[in-house]
């Protein structure tokens, strides 16, 4: 759920006919994926759910077959709400996947970045503590780094 939202944030009805309109028969994930794209009815039924739980600060438990397109039904109308969103997954395939597959799928249909960023695993978690504490040893060095100016830059927001 965001905790936030940005200044990207449509109107309730703005968003949900944008998300109808993504899903749809012509619409950019059928021009993304080309001519074997069919659209998926529990794919859209499923990304209205997660968008009405985003719109009323709700909860959504869903459960859905293999082939349903799970994780396109959740990052789109978490992309098209706004804010930040945590999406947390059993398996660090499952992370890949997101990331290196359907993440880029959204990026490209809804043509601007999602502004994701994976972390794996408990040792992986920020400790806003010992960031602090490698900056001060690190200093300059550390802010030449793109990946560390991404984090810093994500930690602070």
């Amino acid at each position: 759920m965001p905790d936030e939202r940005d200044d990207t944030t449509a109107p309730a009805e703005e968003t949900r006919e944008r998300l109808r309109a993504f899903f749809a028969e012509r619409g950019p994930l059928a021009r993304q994926l080309g001519h074997g794209y069919e659209p998926r009815p529990q794919q859209a039924a499923m990304a209205e759910a997660v968008l009405d739980a985003l719109q009323n600060d709700g909860v959504a438990l869903i459960e859905a077959g293999t082939g349903t397109g799970k994780t396109v039904a959740y990052l789109v109308p978490a992309a098209l709400h706004g804010g930040r969103t945590v999406i947390s997954t059993h398996t660090r395939n499952l992370q890949d996947q997101i990331a290196t597959k359907d993440a880029p799928l959204v990026e490209s249909a809804l043509g601007r970045p999602l502004g994701l960023m994976v972390m794996k695993g408990l040792s992986n978690y920020l400790c806003i503590r010992r960031l602090d504490a490698y900056l001060a040893l690190v200093a300059a060095p550390a802010v030449r780094d793109p990946q560390l100016r991404d984090l810093l830059e994500w930690s602070r927001a």
